[in-house]
């Protein structure tokens, strides 16, 4: 055997091997974060009506209704694949003490990132138009949570949702995953990486990577929406943050704070939210 022929052989090994290593990667990517979802909603359910339905995949879904007076105005406050009720709470405490009822979507069992979730948002949204027709919906979502709310956006959504706030949506975030991923594995080639993720999302859960792009997502929005961000984001965060606003066709504004950590620490928070929201 030539020394050529020797050299092909050896390079066909190696690639198959790469090929291998990459597809195990893809596999165990999938397997981390595509998994139950191990963040506890709440213990207590007192003075919370408990609403039952059936997402298009027939999974069981559970909302939370907390009404605290006869007005027609209610914020659904859309939860994040990693975030607990306890801080929504937080934030809807103010709102309700200034005449909003508050409904709250439980996450499904299976995390999926928010393909799914926003599926199964949009699927409370004609369950709750139906429930109460003569009732107005503003969505309100933090980190994840505005991601969700921000693919449900793809689609025309009932006219009793008048209003969208948007707090440190993350538009490039399953794009970040997968770079940490790469970074924290010593993984060079980020698009090959994507490839096999995709391939296995596909066999797993006919998902298309591309559906955690949120570029196109408020092309045909003609919901008003409020974004909320802080001004210390990085450059990158920024510009990504802005070319989602400026795809957005409907009316909308962006409200900077000052927060390192969650927007809602803000001194004057609820005051601008509330302005805005009484402004409609």
């Amino acid at each position: 055997m030539s020394i050529l022929s020797s050299a092909l052989i050896f390079s066909a090994i190696n690639r198959k091997l790469s090929d291998s290593v990459f597809n195990s990667h893809g596999k165990r990517f999938v397997k981390s974060y595509f998994k139950d979802n191990e963040v506890a909603f709440f213990d207590d359910a007192q003075d919370l009506i408990v609403h039952s339905t059936i997402s298009l995949d027939g999974t069981e879904l559970k909302s939370y209704e907390h009404k605290i007076n006869d007005t027609n105005l209610y914020i659904i406050y859309v939860y994040g694949f990693d975030q607990k009720y306890d801080f929504y709470k937080e934030i809807s405490n103010t709102f309700e003490l200034n005449g909003y009822n508050s409904i709250f979507i439980e996450n499904r069992k299976k995390v999926t990132l928010g393909s799914k979730e926003a599926i199964d948002l949009l699927v409370w949204i004609d369950y709750f138009s139906n429930q109460k027709p003569d009732k107005k919906f503003i969505l309100f979502g933090e980190k994840t949570g505005a991601n969700i709310i921000s693919k449900a956006l793809e689609s025309d959504i009932n006219d009793n949702v008048i209003n969208v706030i948007l707090d440190d949506v993350k538009a490039t975030y399953f794009n970040d995953l997968i770079n940490e991923y790469c970074l924290n594995n010593y993984i060079e080639n980020t698009l090959k990486m994507a490839k096999n993720i995709n391939l296995e999302l596909n066999k797993r859960y006919m998902i298309n990577i591309d559906e955690f792009n949120l570029k196109n997502s408020l092309k045909t929005n003609k919901i008003p929406v409020c974004f909320v961000q802080s001004k210390l984001l990085n450059q990158y965060e920024h510009n990504e943050l802005l070319k989602l606003f400026n795809s957005n066709n409907s009316s909308k504004k962006i409200f900077y704070t000052k927060t390192l950590s969650r927007n809602y620490e803000q001194e004057n928070y609820f005051e601008v939210l509330l302005e805005y929201l009484k402004n409609l």
